[in-house]
């Protein structure tokens, strides 16, 4: 099974486009991210198993491959947590995407929390690549409409912002 998230890298003050593709394999739990991480997206790994963990999910007992597209952007900080997170849930079959243009950018803590990280209020004005709009940390708890009817949501838990994403969780 494979899935695709967006999400968004800075690039000094700029927001690129990334996308977060994952994709689940036959052999047992291993975890690996290809695509120019820095050490702090490489740690990724460990954040998202246990923020999964303490929000009741379980990460597939099978080969995790993430793919952080393009591969020559040089990819840094913890921005890539959640969509990491939702990417996994959805390849899993326990998320099925609503909103396929939304962007995800946000840190999860341990327990499951999403965390503003650098990056998440300049994915919100950078809709042009979000054209459903953006979740993660830092955006405000309630979120609310943004340009063009897309929407934006942040805070929670890494639950809340799997079902800002998706009609149907299990």
């Amino acid at each position: 099974m494979s899935s695709r998230v967006y999400s968004a890298a800075m690039i000094g003050v700029t927001p690129r486009p990334v996308n977060v593709e994952v994709h689940l394999g036959k052999t047992n739990s291993k975890f690996g991210l290809v695509g120019l991480p820095d050490t702090a997206v490489r740690e990724a790994r460990f954040r998202v198993r246990a923020a999964l963990a303490s929000s009741g999910y379980e990460m597939p007992r099978s080969e995790v491959t993430v793919n952080l597209a393009p591969a020559d952007l040089p990819k840094s900080g913890s921005a890539f947590d959640l969509p990491i997170a939702l990417g996994v849930l959805i390849a899993d079959g326990k998320v099925s995407m609503r909103h396929p243009g939304v962007v995800a950018v946000g840190e999860l803590a341990l327990d499951g929390r999403v965390r503003a990280c650098l990056g998440g209020r300049p994915a919100r004005g950078s809709l042009h690549s979000a054209p459903r709009g953006v979740v993660g940390g830092g955006l405000g708890p309630r979120g609310g409409p943004l340009p063009g009817g897309a929407i934006g949501r942040g805070g929670g838990s890494v639950g809340r912002q799997a079902c800002s994403f998706a009609p149907s969780v299990r």
